[in-house]
């Protein structure tokens, strides 16, 4: 019995002094510091303008993310954004190669924004100014630069509609009404949305899809192809859009 108490004393003895050590080395490691793991990039998304004759790339003004400019063979990286609060984390060149487009949202609300941004002048228009609305980009296309869709839950806050938007003028147009069921849209690369995933009440997919170019036709009008699919669209191929790319998907 005194063997046993004495092998116990002398196990719970060298548990505590392995638990000290391993706790005195915990306290002595150096943690890995916050702005390493969460802070923004040096340098990030770096884009080359359509003509290939500028670079674009986001890096912080005073600790904030913006969208910054250099002409390819010079050092006048300058930053043509201003945002001083949440950063901006995407942007686009528009294919005038004079502008740049982003989204942003307010303040952390995700009604995220279109915004357009003259690379000489730096002057930054809201394209999408319209409140509790979100705005994402369905398409854009080289052959049409002065146009492109997004979706937006501007006449019902629950489903997104297609808008064209005149990257010019500014104007704001109805493309495509959602039905009430579609999640998501596809455009051809003539700027014609030609399918659309709507989910069913079982959880799964069906997409739509038409051949029908006729202005105003709705994705669920007759002429529409219904696929069950259990994969994501990523969108169409050729100029005419007669196939349907995809990511394949699990059974």
């Amino acid at each position: 019995m005194r063997l046993l108490k004495r092998a116990l004393a002398v196990l719970a003895i060298a548990g505590f002094f392995f638990a000290s050590v391993a706790a005195q080395e915990k306290l002595t490691t150096p943690l890995i510091p916050r702005e390493v793991l969460f802070g923004n990039p040096e340098r990030a998304d770096p884009q080359i303008s359509p003509d290939g004759t500028q670079l674009g790339y986001l890096a912080p003004v005073d600790g904030v993310l913006n969208v910054w400019i250099r002409t390819l063979g010079k050092a006048d990286d300058r930053a043509v954004t201003a945002d001083k609060h949440r950063g901006i984390r995407n942007f686009l060149w528009q294919f005038d190669n004079r502008h740049i487009l982003y989204t942003q949202d307010l303040g952390g609300d995700e009604n995220w924004r279109l915004y357009q941004t003259d690379i000489a002048s730096k002057q930054t228009k809201d394209l999408t100014p319209f409140d509790k609305v979100r705005v994402d980009i369905v398409a854009y296309e080289w052959k049409f630069p002065g146009t492109i869709l997004v979706q937006m839950n501007q006449r019902d806050p629950k489903v997104f509609d297609v808008h064209s938007i005149d990257l010019t003028s500014g104007k704001v147009e109805l493309d495509t009404e959602n039905p009430g069921d579609v999640q998501s849209w596809q455009a051809d690369n003539a700027l014609q949305i030609r399918g659309a995933q709507a989910q069913t009440p079982d959880g799964g997919t069906i997409v739509r899809v038409r051949d029908d170019f006729a202005p105003g036709l709705s994705v669920c009008d007759q002429s529409v192809h219904h696929l069950v699919l259990l994969r994501t669209p990523l969108g169409f191929q050729s100029h005419r859009g007669r196939a349907l790319s995809h990511v394949p998907g699990i059974p």
